[in-house]
């Protein structure tokens, strides 16, 4: 009796609509269904119900490069609930793009607000983008371009700073599974000017420190050029990637293991190139892995990337001994500060700078130097110039541990201050300190 219901609903349903034969869009009356698929204008991407891989019995509404089909999907409206069968994808009475099972159940809705006069007359429209939108006349009501695994030129990661909402990738839990993973990448809402990837909640990868607008440039084996740009002085703090041509084919993935990877479509070998940018790939790029007031060097041997800053050692050296560096180290003379005591600091360049730090807005320098040396809870400083020329910059000012340093950066490298012991620099640079402000 229920596979009955289900013919007669599903006749019913084709009878009232039709099946949709235009190339990028969407209008009320129209489905999609089976493996009909919208096509984006130039044809560079295709929407419609896929099967994750060959082996699996589940259909998810999905986009994909339509040029190479057999790669992964980019995008999947339904990935929390699955169907068995692919059913129905339209303009529902109240104008959002649904998706339908076989009895007509919503499994998946763009969930807009739309005005009632506008109910009967929105339109989807699969753009050459790779952005699904909805839209009411020239007005978009809803996009894709909120991403779930992969990043598109065009897309962004992004934290609105006054109302808490966020656009991070979000894992599948397994290659053949687009279902939500362990892994999300997104920009940190404690300190938005720094990325993460998140295994569930623990920190996994922590990103460089991003401060003000600037973008980065690589070059790819191929000689096509990438773009990673970033805007931390607004309201809403993004990161976002760009091609310097269009027809090269660039994603950002986060694969279920918790990896972020850069690719380009190699048509001559029909596969994705990682362009060597991918983290995590080795012990410093894993969240704290040496523990507190330790730096990790990246090209090191395995056998020993970390080592305890200056004036600090090995908290329990018989867990360093064996490989286990996560205790990290501890101060080896107790500071003196205060009373008009000069405290001094130790310059460590080209680093990752730590996790956990205060921004401090408008100041010179010598104003950020100075406001870490009368703090004696300050441990450390680091100060980025003003993009626009003056002498105005940023301070970041460290209270506790330094968590998450990394030594011999190559690309958004700083240096950083550290408060140490004045034994600790030898007696030439405490002589030096005092006549010429030297920092070691």
């Amino acid at each position: 009796m229920g596979w009955l219901l289900c013919y007669l609903v599903t006749l019913l349903v084709s009878h009232i609509l039709s099946l949709c034969t235009c190339q990028d869009k969407i209008v009320p009356g129209q489905y999609i269904g089976g493996n009909h698929t919208l096509v984006s204008s130039l044809g560079t991407f295709s929407l419609g119900f896929f099967n994750p891989n060959e082996n699996s019995t589940k259909y998810f509404l999905g986009m994909r490069f339509n040029k190479f089909p057999n790669t992964a999907l980019v995008w999947v409206a339904n990935r929390e609930s699955p169907l068995d069968s692919p059913d129905f994808f339209m303009l529902s009475s109240d104008g959002n793009l649904v998706v339908l099972d076989q009895t007509r159940k919503l499994v998946w809705s763009t969930n807009a607000s739309v005005s009632a006069s506008a109910m009967n007359h929105t339109t989807g429209l699969l753009e050459d983008t790779g952005n699904l939108v909805l839209r009411f006349e020239e007005v978009t009501l809803w996009e894709s371009f909120d991403p779930c695994d992969t990043m598109l030129p065009g897309i962004k990661i992004s934290l609105n700073k006054k109302t808490g909402q966020q656009r991070r990738l979000t894992s599948w839990a397994a290659l053949d599974d687009p279902q939500p993973g362990k892994f999300t990448f997104g920009i940190d809402p404690k300190v938005p000017v720094q990325a993460f990837i998140w295994k569930e909640t623990t920190p996994y990868y922590r990103s460089s420190v991003y401060i003000g607008k600037d973008t980065a440039h690589f070059q790819n084996p191929g000689g096509t050029a990438f773009f990673l740009s970033y805007n931390f002085d607004v309201d809403d703090v993004y990161l976002a990637y760009s091609v310097s041509d269009s027809s090269v084919k660039l994603r950002v993935w986060l694969d279920p293991t918790g990896q972020i990877k850069q690719q380009l479509w190699q048509n001559s070998s029909k596969t994705w190139l990682e362009l060597g940018n991918s983290r995590p790939v080795d012990n410093c790029d894993f969240y704290a892995h040496c523990g507190p007031n330790s730096a990790c060097r990246r090209g090191e041997p395995l056998s020993s990337p970390c080592k305890c800053l200056t004036g600090f050692s090995a908290k329990f050296p018989n867990q360093w001994a064996v490989g286990n560096w996560s205790s990290g180290c501890v101060r080896e003379k107790v500071l003196t500060c205060g009373n008009g005591i000069k405290s001094y600091f130790s310059k460590l360049e080209r680093v990752k700078l730590p996790d956990h730090f205060v921004l401090l807005n408008n100041r010179s320098m010598s104003e950020c130097e100075s406001e870490c040396q009368q703090n004696c809870s300050c441990t450390a400083y680091n100060y980025v110039d003003a993009t626009d020329g003056s002498n105005i910059g940023t301070c970041l000012a460290w209270f506790g541990e330094l968590l998450d340093l990394e030594e011999n950066k190559t690309i958004f490298a700083n240096d950083i201050y550290i408060r140490v012991h004045g034994s600790e620099l030898g007696m030439y640079f405490v002589f030096c300190y005092f006549l010429y402000g030297c920092v070691r």
